[in-house]
């Protein structure tokens, strides 16, 4: 699992609170995601549409951010900035279906970029922070 800070959260209450729900929640939050990981695998780690080109070969992934864990963080990401569509999805779970805590595991793995992006772009990206933020504390 990638480690999450809130140190450049710039508001001090958000930043606390925050920080306070990953200092209480970690270990459980690794043991949980430990769990429902069959095994590690590739990830492009920044699949998102814009990252996806195609030409009359097919498509074709650009600027990866590479490292090996669960196969689901590279589907949540696709899912943050409007998808890849229902045929996509579609086939995807027909090879290799998402798991039954899909929908958990996407905001918990989004909880990162939510947080990046909070941190460079503003505000619009807090109800994804609070969102993750809500499903690890209950994890």
């Amino acid at each position: 699992m990638r480690s999450i800070s809130t140190s450049r959260i710039a508001d001090p209450v958000i930043r606390e609170r925050f920080q306070r729900v990953l200092d209480q929640s970690s270990a459980a939050l690794t043991r949980w995601l430990d769990s429902h990981c069959e095994h590690p695998s590739l990830l492009h780690g920044d699949l998102w549409n814009s990252n996806v080109l195609f030409d009359y070969d097919g498509p074709w992934l650009i600027d990866p951010a590479v490292y090996q864990g669960d196969r689901e963080a590279d589907i949540a990401m696709t899912e943050m900035f409007g998808g890849f569509g229902a045929a996509f999805y579609s086939a995807y779970d027909s090879v290799y279906p998402r798991s039954e805590v899909y929908t958990t595991k996407r905001e918990i793995y989004n909880l990162y970029h939510y947080l990046n992006h909070y941190n460079l772009f503003g505000a619009g990206y807090l109800g994804g922070c609070e969102r993750g933020m809500k499903l690890v504390a209950r994890v």
